[in-house]
């Protein structure tokens, strides 16, 4: 089941940091978050900061085991189920 979600104001709670891009990109490459967020506060969420998360209705959709992948027109199919 797929369920969408959208969550706001999250830019105004941390920033990142653009700069060594390769090492970014190297531990992407070996599965690591190449991302690191901060804030004035260091990494303790800010305070007067209201994040608002909706969460829709779910979405069913067939189960795919690991080695499986789902076809194209089954990929468009979900898609445009999450975008109603």
């Amino acid at each position: 089941m797929i369920r969408p979600i959208i969550i706001t104001n999250e830019h105004k709670a941390m920033q990142t940091f653009d700069g060594l891009k390769s090492i970014r990109l190297l531990a992407n490459k070996l599965k690591m978050p190449g991302v690191i967020y901060w804030n004035k506060y260091g990494l303790l969420f800010p305070p007067g900061v209201h994040l608002h998360t909706l969460i829709g209705k779910g979405i069913k959709g067939k189960v795919y085991l690991k080695d499986e992948s789902p076809s194209d027109e089954e990929i468009e199919e979900m898609h445009s189920k999450y975008m109603k």
